[in-house]
């Protein structure tokens, strides 16, 4: 084949190609290896997330209660939190804007990657991690409102499962 020509022509020429299934036959004549792909790592799933989202996060996002980002936002700026945020209105909604200031950036990874958002429902599997981020736009309040929706999502699923599996059969029925 063309692409055994090719592989055979070259000496540093590689090629990735992937399968859902375990392949044990060579390819064209060449020896092939077989590598599993495992989920990323949480901090490398919060990464991947935070480059697909839509929209900037916010401190409501990370933390659920003004409780919970005033303290956060007090240990990074300590008493020049005021100072970093014009409309001080925005403290008590949580909607300012996380900027990913070096020395914040891993903290800000960190409060991602330890979401149950992220652990719960995207598993550190690529795909996932990407439908997951397309659905947080501007429309969306937060990624904790993100995370009751994909919960009862999963629940009026496993409702509908179990409704079918239990339902009398139309086959017997027929009878």
């Amino acid at each position: 084949t063309l692409l055994a020509d090719v592989l055979n022509a070259t000496e540093r020429l590689c090629i990735l190609l992937g399968s859902r299934i375990h392949v044990q036959n060579s390819f064209g004549g060449l020896k092939t290896d077989n590598l599993e792909l495992k989920p990323l790592q949480p901090k490398d799933a919060a990464q991947l997330f935070l480059y697909r989202v839509h929209r900037h996060l916010y401190w409501k996002d990370l933390w659920r209660s003004k409780e919970e980002w005033m303290k956060k936002a007090a240990e990074w700026y300590g008493d020049n939190i005021y100072n970093k945020v014009a409309d001080r209105s925005l403290l008590d909604t949580g909607d300012v804007p996380i900027t990913l200031e070096r020395e914040k950036r891993e903290e800000v990874l960190n409060a991602l990657a330890s979401m149950p958002l992220l652990a719960e429902f995207c598993q550190g599997i690529p795909l996932r991690i990407q439908q997951t981020a397309e659905r947080v736009t501007s429309s969306l309040s937060s990624l904790w409102s993100l995370l009751s929706e994909l919960r009862d999502e999963r629940a009026r699923n496993r409702q509908q499962i179990q409704q079918r599996l239990l339902a009398p059969s139309t086959l017997h029925a027929k009878r």
